[in-house]
């Protein structure tokens, strides 16, 4: 109970783990990557953007999902790829 204030913190914190680490690890375009700063201009953003991902990943099919990512696409385009 005396963490159900911030359990959707927690959450999503876990989300934008998952969603940084599974990027990075198939594509190279993790957080801090050179593709990362030039799509995102604040912190907030690029938060927004992995946490939304590591929701729409399901763990066990991240390969398949992401084999067609390439640093061309923008942050938009790579979520809808992959909802």
């Amino acid at each position: 109970p005396a963490l159900q204030p911030v359990r959707q913190d927690f959450i999503d914190g876990a989300y934008f783990i998952y969603g940084h680490t599974v990027l990075h690890r198939h594509t190279g375009l993790g957080y801090q990557s050179a593709w990362a700063k030039a799509h995102f201009t604040d912190r907030r953003a690029a938060n927004t953007f992995y946490t939304a991902l590591g929701r729409a990943l399901a763990p066990g099919d991240a390969a398949a999902r992401l084999a067609a990512v390439t640093p061309d696409y923008d942050p938009a385009d790579l979520l809808r790829l992959v909802v």
